[in-house]
């Protein structure tokens, strides 16, 4: 389930960056965001596991 969200919003940015006039700077800082909130979201759920 988590890879089908993943992956959902992965096609929703690439579509809106598609049917926008974004920059590539600002393609850059989309896809720097959206792995940054991944990469949270990984290292939160084996924190959590390691502690409990």
């Amino acid at each position: 389930m988590l890879i089908f969200c993943v992956l959902f919003i992965v096609y929703t940015i690439l579509t809106i960056t598609k049917k926008t006039n974004i920059s590539k700077f600002g393609k850059i800082i989309i896809w720097f965001i959206l792995f940054l909130g991944c990469f949270g979201f990984i290292v939160k759920s084996i924190i959590s596991t390691i502690v409990t």
